[in-house]
């Protein structure tokens, strides 16, 4: 297997007012090496200030959304009437599948969100949208890997629909 390194200095930036983006991989990215990777489609990086306005009602299709959230507290509201709020170092899947409407914003009034997002394909299209999340404690990630993503739901994990599995 080769390894290709990207360092974190060399990711493509936006800043969008509320919210700070590093991407990593994604669809629109200037340099092709850096389009898709697999079932992977986008990863970025998000930091958004404390009671930040955040990303208003958006739409995903036909794309499996996971959200890690190292800090501040992600509050997502979608048009399944899924509303929910994540707190730090929870985790998040978003099946968009058929389409979803969502909002999400930093919901903690002190704290700065930080957070990761991973966008990958689904094993198919066409899926009926679905909302998933957990939350972690500390006994589940200090000094281990805890699995958090599987493609069948195993031992309390979020289940995707491909066949990625996430640590």
């Amino acid at each position: 297997m080769k390894i290709t390194n990207y360092p974190r200095e060399e990711r493509k930036f936006a800043d969008i007012g509320f919210a700070q983006i590093h991407f990593s991989f994604r669809a629109d990215y200037i340099e092709k090496k850096r389009h898709n990777f697999g079932a992977l489609w986008n990863l970025d990086e998000g930091l958004m200030d404390p009671d930040s306005k955040g990303f208003g009602m958006h739409p995903h299709k036909d794309m499996e959304v996971v959200t890690l959230l190292l800090n501040g507290e992600g509050h997502h509201k979608d048009n399944q009437n899924n509303v929910g709020t994540l707190k730090s170092k929870g985790v998040q899947l978003i099946t968009a599948g058929t389409g979803i409407m969502h909002e999400e914003y930093n919901y903690s009034k002190t704290e700065q969100y930080v957070g990761y997002q991973i966008f990958l394909h689904p094993r198919e299209k066409g899926l009926k949208p679905k909302y998933q999340k957990i939350e972690l404690s500390t006994d589940d990630y200090t000094n281990k890997l805890r699995l958090i993503v599987t493609p069948d739901g195993r031992n309390n994990t979020l289940a995707i629909a491909n066949d990625s599995f996430l640590n």
